[in-house]
């Protein structure tokens, strides 16, 4: 099984959409063992954790993660620095979801 994370952007006014990227950089096992990160049962025999994160978390943990994504995923990168630049009207907090998935391998 291979372990994989997305981040959800949730803005403050309902009008806005919800903005969507995986950032596979962002390192699983240490979300997971990050005290903000549960455990959720979104797909019986599959791990999953779910955090959430204020706009501040969030910044913080990209600025920690950065790095390590802009070799491959650099317009990934970029997109969630203009989503998390952009402050509380684009992004009031951020889901962090921890999710095994199959891969096939």
């Amino acid at each position: 099984m291979a372990i994989g994370v997305a981040l959800r952007g949730v803005p403050r006014d309902k009008e806005q959409p919800i903005w969507f990227v995986e950032s596979p950089w962002w390192t699983p096992n240490e979300l997971m063992e990050d005290a903000r990160f549960r455990e959720v049962h979104e797909v019986p025999g599959y791990l999953d954790y779910v955090g959430v994160l204020t706009l501040e978390e969030a910044l913080a943990m990209h600025e920690r993660f950065r790095e390590g994504g802009l070799d491959l995923w650099e317009h990934r990168v970029e997109f969630i620095d203009e989503k998390l630049a952009a402050g509380i009207e684009v992004t009031c907090y951020v889901i962090v979801s921890v999710f095994e998935w199959e891969s096939g391998l």
